[in-house]
């Protein structure tokens, strides 16, 4: 818990979408990875989901369209 507070806290949203697949936040740590634009992380999380937590058809559609318009609700500021 603590790393991920630390990397919120850190802006560094590659770790946030680490520490949350290893803790099998596999749906959090998609949306996070697609909202902050890491698109290859989030089509190869997306995959491991499909491939086995479940296969539907259904759940993809779900995972392609809910975050589709998502957007971070600050933007990060860059401290000078």
């Amino acid at each position: 818990m603590s790393r991920f507070h630390n990397a919120l806290y850190m802006g560094n949203v590659e770790e946030r979408v680490k520490v949350l697949k290893t803790s099998g936040q596999l749906i959090l740590a998609y949306a996070t990875a697609v909202v902050h634009g890491l698109h290859d992380q989030a089509e190869e999380i997306r995959k491991f989901i499909l491939l086995f937590i479940c296969s539907s058809s259904l759940l993809d559609h779900q995972l392609t369209n809910s975050t589709h318009h998502a957007t971070t609700l600050i933007r990060a500021c860059t401290w000078r």
